[in-house]
């Protein structure tokens, strides 16, 4: 695996990172734009099965290479906003891989700023893609329950309102009368609840 022996014990780090989930690296970046790894887990093999870790050892840009160009410049961003603020890494991305299929991965990483002006970054990439997946199905079901729903609703409603101004509407029992009252409102605020669910489902999945 590649690593840097001036930084790390190998043996070492690669028991402590072999099984760890997604791929734990050190990146150093230079002034000039240059960046360099000094340890990458396991993990790389997995969810960057295309590349060869030597030559991403060698030229780290190439695991930048196949993000969706809308999401790369916000994870660089991302990336600038970080150093700004003194602040995590953190963002989610768009990968192609070269049998075509797009995977979501995230990257959270902490940084160290040397007296050489270089910047070392500790972290982690997750292959997210699952998660991703399941906000949207999630934020679907959520859709159609809310349009399935919506539609009886306000027929009840309307009903409702009719049989409010009919002659027979006082011969029911006043219990009878607040009960419906109830239930419709509590059935409309589930319909609001569904609403702002979708609506958080859909910002959860832009986040980046």
């Amino acid at each position: 695996m590649p690593f840097s022996e001036a930084f790390y014990d190998y043996d070492l780090l690669y028991r402590l990172t072999e099984l760890s989930p997604g791929a734990i690296f050190h990146l150093e970046s230079y002034p000039d734009g240059t960046m360099k790894f000094h340890f990458m887990s396991e993990g790389f093999k997995e969810i960057h099965p295309e590349l060869d870790l030597d030559d991403l050892k060698n030229n780290p840009r190439l695991g930048f290479s196949n993000i969706l160009e809308d999401d790369l410049q916000n994870t660089r961003m991302a990336m600038r906003s970080a150093l700004e603020s003194n602040g995590l890494w953190e963002s989610d991305f768009r990968v192609l891989h070269h049998d075509g299929k797009l995977a979501w991965h995230r990257v959270r990483a902490r940084f160290n700023v040397k007296t050489d002006g270089s910047v070392h970054w500790f972290g982690t990439f997750q292959d997210i893609s699952d998660s991703k997946n399941y906000i949207q199905v999630l934020e679907s079901i959520l859709h159609d329950l809310s349009h399935e729903i919506r539609q009886p609703a306000a027929s009840i409603q309307g009903l409702f309102e009719l049989l409010e101004h009919e002659n027979g509407w006082m011969e029911i029992p006043s219990d009878l009368r607040s009960s419906l009252k109830t239930s419709i409102l509590k059935l409309e605020e589930k319909i609001q609840e569904s609403n702002a669910k979708i609506v958080s489902a859909q910002k959860e999945k832009g986040r980046s």
